[in-house]
């Protein structure tokens, strides 16, 4: 396999480039001549490279060529694991590929090469301390698994309207609520009580207002972003326990807790990401600035 050093990367990949350009060959095309790969390929690599059918025929196996020969790529502005952007090694020969290529190649990432959601992804307002405090703390005793996620309220994602749907790429859905943010006024509210929804083993903080809950769901649905669906009718809700194990008496004392009865403001709308193993990651976060 071809090992590439941070002085030759740049040429190789002018040369893979031009090669985008110049030619409009198939897979099978190149396939043919993957038999003078002696040397210079292996033989999986022109295996994989015969393969590259599956890729736009506009650019005959450029990203196979890419994932086949720059084994230990570098670019002229990095070090070996980060360039100095931020951007990681896949990324900036991405960057790269579209500065050299254009709209020849399909970048990586879907069918826009965009980044999209992955996992489930939901949109909610970040509850602020002091109060986020206090149901951290029930969630610490109550729930070992929901403590491990930030203190929310949902609005979208659980009730009303489904996570975003993944076929979207992340940085048009931030920029639409970045602009949607602008718009949205912040506000007060305070938990009124806990409560349990119906044949589950979900309890929650139930929070004052709900019709500004609501009003934010609605405006966030008619933004033009896809959502999956929910069976559910929309109801604000700040989760306490909803996945470890009940233990005996869990019940009757989650049901008995006394909320904190101050207002906060609720001017942060966050998206989070909730991987299959439960690792939950902020995606994006924005402030509610609509009447300032």
């Amino acid at each position: 396999m071809l090992r590439i050093g941070r002085n030759s990367a740049s040429g190789l990949l002018a040369l893979i480039c031009l090669a985008a350009r110049s030619t409009r060959s198939t897979g099978k095309q190149i396939s043919q001549a993957s038999g003078n790969s002696e040397g210079f390929l292996s033989d999986t690599a022109a295996q994989q490279i015969a393969e590259a059918d599956r890729l736009p025929r506009r650019v005959p196996c450029i990203l196979a060529l890419v994932s086949c020969l720059l084994v230990k790529y570098t670019c002229r502005q990095s070090r070996p694991a980060r360039c100095r952007s931020g951007l990681s090694v896949a990324p900036c020969l991405r960057r790269h590929l579209a500065r050299h290529v254009g709209g020849l190649a399909r970048p990586l990432g879907g069918a826009s090469g965009l980044a999209m959601f992955e996992h489930s992804a939901f949109i909610v307002l970040d509850v602020p301390p002091p109060v986020a405090h206090t149901i951290q703390a029930w969630r610490d005793r109550f729930d070992p698994v929901v403590a491990t996620f930030p203190v929310e309220i949902t609005v979208i994602g659980s009730s009303g309207i489904g996570t975003i749907a993944n076929d979207q790429d992340q940085a048009s859905v931030f920029a639409t609520l970045e602009r949607l943010a602008k718009k949205l006024v912040p506000f007060k509210t305070a938990f009124t009580s806990i409560a349990r929804f119906p044949n589950t083993n979900i309890f929650y903080g139930v929070p004052a207002h709900p019709e500004h809950f609501a009003l934010i769901q609605n405006t966030i649905v008619g933004s033009g972003i896809k959502f999956n669906e929910s069976p559910y009718p929309y109801t604000p809700h700040c989760t306490i326990r909803s996945i470890s194990p009940m233990a005996e008496g869990d019940e009757q004392a989650l049901l008995s807790l006394e909320p904190p009865r101050q207002e906060f403001l609720l001017e942060v709308l966050a998206v989070y990401e909730l991987a299959d193993d439960l690792k939950c990651t902020l995606l994006h976060r924005t402030q509610l600035s609509g009447g300032r």
